[in-house]
């Protein structure tokens, strides 16, 4: 189905306006009307996006300070790490994970992890680290997504990376797909069918969990009256002892450069060389990966079998960044201002 016949509707809707009226009737195909610039890449949506939204995901989030006063969030389900509970005394120490934690003591509650941590923000290496030793947990609320994925212009559904509007993205607008324009009911419904099925057979969304933990700002969670889930967050690297950070590695010598820009790289990766997927590595800000996919001979054509969970257990990418690299080989390129 090509997006350019489809028939959308003039109504507007926020997020939240859009979950209370549709919650109930999911699927449903809607384009971004108008974006979010979020604080960080992960944090962002463009307009003109067309996505299949098919649940509305909540997920608990516990609220935990550090030692320091930085508050963070993270999943209750997180599975990384495993914590011991230091107060109230007498309470059995474990280690266990945050979500028995959770469950079995009244709030709050200090714990500490297994092993030293620190968090970085997401996506920039030159940010400040955060080593966390004791945590004190004092309250949990819910968060709530909408779950979907994208579908590119030739109407293709990219199953690999599932997108999350969160409801603090309170810019957005929203338009629903209503048909399309030549009212042809029977292709439409056969379109929305295919992308559902698509759907439960490859994306495997049964065992989706958002991972993410995050940074919160006390002066927004002020703003927002502690309103957590109104609190738009600084997304984190969790690492899980404390290591000295490591240059990006130096380009090879004697191998040179195909693509200088995005206007070299072509749409169709699957006969680009080795070399070439690294330059494409090096234009997305990923170079830190060369050596892992040069050691591993990853060409145009192996790239496209990887998955998420091949690209982070196997090549060491986070989650943002296994997800760029997918987007970018399915056809997306980042909108780079040119300099002047």
């Amino acid at each position: 189905m090509d997006i350019s016949t489809v028939r959308w509707g003039l109504t507007e809707y926020t997020l939240k306006d859009f979950v209370n009226k549709f919650e109930n009737s999911f699927p449903k195909i809607i384009k971004v009307t108008e974006g979010f610039l979020g604080r960080q890449e992960l944090d962002s949506i463009s307009s003109s996006t067309v996505l299949h939204v098919h649940s509305l995901y909540s997920q608990d989030r516990a609220v935990v300070e550090s030692k320091s006063g930085k508050i963070f969030s993270l999943p209750a389900k997180m599975k990384q790490v495993l914590f011991l509970v230091i107060r109230p005394i007498g309470t059995p120490e474990g280690p266990f994970s945050l979500l028995k934690i959770l469950e079995e003591n009244v709030l709050p509650v200090t714990i500490r992890p297994t092993q030293p941590l620190t968090f970085q923000e997401m996506n920039n290496p030159t940010s400040a680290c955060h080593r966390v030793e004791l945590l004190t947990v004092t309250q949990v609320f819910k968060e709530t997504f909408l779950l979907g994925h994208s579908i590119n212009n030739k109407g293709f559904l990219e199953v690999q990376t599932p997108l999350v509007l969160p409801m603090y993205m309170k810019q957005v607008r929203l338009a629903l797909a209503e048909g399309l324009k030549d009212n042809n009911e029977e292709e439409w419904d056969a379109a929305c069918t295919e992308y559902s099925q698509t759907v439960q057979q490859k994306a495997n969304m049964d065992h989706f969990i958002f991972e993410e933990i995050s940074l919160l700002d006390k002066q927004e969670i002020m703003k927002h009256r502690n309103m957590y889930s109104e609190v738009e967050p600084i997304y984190m690297d969790l690492n899980k002892q404390l290591k000295k950070p490591t240059p990006p590695p130096k380009p090879e010598k004697n191998v040179a450069c195909k693509f200088f820009s995005f206007a070299d790289v072509p749409k169709d990766l699957h006969e680009a060389s080795v070399d070439e997927i690294c330059d494409c590595l090096l234009l997305l800000n990923l170079n830190q990966y060369i050596q892992s996919f040069r050691t591993e001979q990853i060409d145009g054509q192996f790239l496209y079998d990887l998955d998420e969970a091949l690209m982070r257990e196997n090549l060491g990418m986070s989650k943002l960044h296994a997800a760029k690299l997918l987007r970018f080989r399915d056809g997306w390129r980042p909108r780079l201002e040119e300099s002047i």
